[in-house]
């Protein structure tokens, strides 16, 4: 019986309840060992894990020794050497039977060995070659299988033995997968659902929607980074390859396929997909960076000359003023002597929490350098921003700001305040920080604007 994952349990924050997601095949790889007679290779492959890793690993020379180790520990993978010394026959068999998940190392590149090979149960095999490419796959391997405990893979499939044929292979490589059995009812599920898959695999033949249609639909809405699809079908004529791939298919298999080109493809397509989401999260991670401040959280002035052009072409367009605020900590450098940087970075970040949830939705609200801040408001009038700059400075004057154990410290700030529709965005910046220098020369601890200019 499938598991039915809750958002709470999916490894997939978007998956819906009635999606049922097969995950209970999946484990975390902790603890792994190396049956293999040539130390050198094992000590190599050992030292690799280990150090990549992070995970145990254990080595084994022989069979008889792998048996031991076997039957007193659990393992989450075995790398095994086909060839051991004391090789009683049935040793992949007896494995096998165990249901231990192997990846197999073979020095024959014997075509009636690898037809064998491929039809097993298993994780994967190579030949064996120079240690470094076999670290190096084994190294793939290892961390494609880790990052494939938290992907999705959906099937698609009128056939279930086709599906068990595609899940039985989903679950050697540690994929958590949902299976649908025809294309509307896939379309319809990965939409309204909106699962947060990372591979779909289709058949091209099906009832009430076939591959082409459901790669047509879903294209609309996913391009072939966010989800790769790939199409198997049992035709081979070259005019429907080519209008599988010009419709938005990543790939595709004639189905007289071996598990062993399904698994590469599929694999190939997860990396890529894998790769995108990567560098798009690095890429929100940089523009993020670029736009925010790192200490206090708040945007900085990189976001606020990104967008203060739409700001005054609103006012302009609307005939609403904004307002810009100017904010300064009063005997702010008197702080930092007195209790050292640590503390002053303590009130910034106090200050600047004050000020961000004293400010609307579509304010926005920056550190602007140093101890100063400001707010540009839009759509709102010179009164309606001094009675906010007042608030924010009786709010932050009636704060205790705790810097350690033992010390607690009393802050104030002077406001600047200006408005216009016309008016520049340079112009009333330079205007409120004219208020603010008034304000100082006033004793601090104040909010001057034209109002009491």
């Amino acid at each position: 019986m499938p598991k039915e994952l809750s958002k709470s349990q999916s490894t997939q924050p978007n998956h819906d309840e009635q999606v049922k997601i097969f995950s209970d095949h999946c484990y975390e790889v902790k603890h792994v060992l190396v049956i293999e007679d040539s130390s050198t290779l094992s000590q190599f492959m050992q030292k690799s894990i280990q150090e990549k890793f992070s995970i145990i690993c254990d080595v084994a020379a022989t069979e008889q020794e792998a048996r031991e180790l076997i039957q007193s520990k659990k393992y989450d993978l075995l790398f095994v050497d086909i060839y051991l010394p004391d090789s009683s026959g049935n040793f992949i068999g007896w494995l096998i039977r165990r249901k231990e998940r192997l990846f197999i190392i073979t020095s024959s590149e014997n075509d009636k060995e690898r037809e064998k090979l491929i039809k097993l149960p298993i994780v994967d095999y190579m030949y064996k070659s120079d240690k470094d490419t076999v670290i190096k796959y084994i190294n793939n391997t290892l961390s494609r299988l880790m990052a494939n405990r938290t992907s999705l893979a959906l099937i698609c499939d009128d056939s279930s033995i086709s599906r068990r044929v595609l899940s039985d292979m989903l679950k050697t490589q540690n994929i958590p997968y949902a299976q649908f059995a025809n294309g509307k009812e896939a379309h319809e599920s990965i939409v309204e659902h909106n699962i947060n898959a990372d591979i779909l695999i289709s058949d091209f033949e099906m009832p009430l929607m076939n591959g082409l249609d459901l790669t047509r639909l879903l294209r609309l809405k996913y391009d072939k980074f966010e989800l790769p699809i790939l199409i198997l079908s049992g035709s081979s004529n070259p005019a429907l390859i080519a209008n599988i791939l010009k419709f938005g298919a990543n790939d595709y298999i004639f189905k007289e396929f071996s598990m062993e080109e399904l698994l590469t493809r599929m694999n190939t397509l997860l990396d890529h997909s894998r790769l995108f989401k990567e560098n798009t999260l690095l890429l929100q991670k940089l523009e993020s960076a670029a736009m925010t401040d790192c200490l206090t959280t708040m945007y900085n002035r990189n976001y606020f000359h990104a967008n203060v052009t739409h700001v005054v072409a609103s006012a302009k367009r609307e005939n609403q003023p904004y307002s810009i605020l100017l904010f300064d900590i009063d005997y702010f450098k008197k702080v930092n002597d007195t209790y050292g940087h640590d503390a002053g970075d303590t009130v910034l970040q106090i200050i600047a929490q004050e000020i961000l949830s004293n400010s609307r939705e579509a304010d926005i609200a920056c550190r602007w350098g140093g101890e100063e801040f400001l707010i540009l408001a839009p759509h709102c009038s010179l009164a309606d921003a001094v009675i906010k700059a007042e608030n924010i400075r009786k709010n932050i004057e009636s704060l205790s700001i705790k810097l350690n154990e033992t010390t607690s410290i009393k802050i104030t700030t002077s406001i600047g305040v200006s408005s216009g529709i016309e008016t520049s965005a340079e112009d009333l910046i330079k205007t409120a920080d004219s208020y603010l220098y008034i304000a100082k020369e006033r004793g601090r601890n104040c909010v001057i604007s034209s109002e009491n200019d």
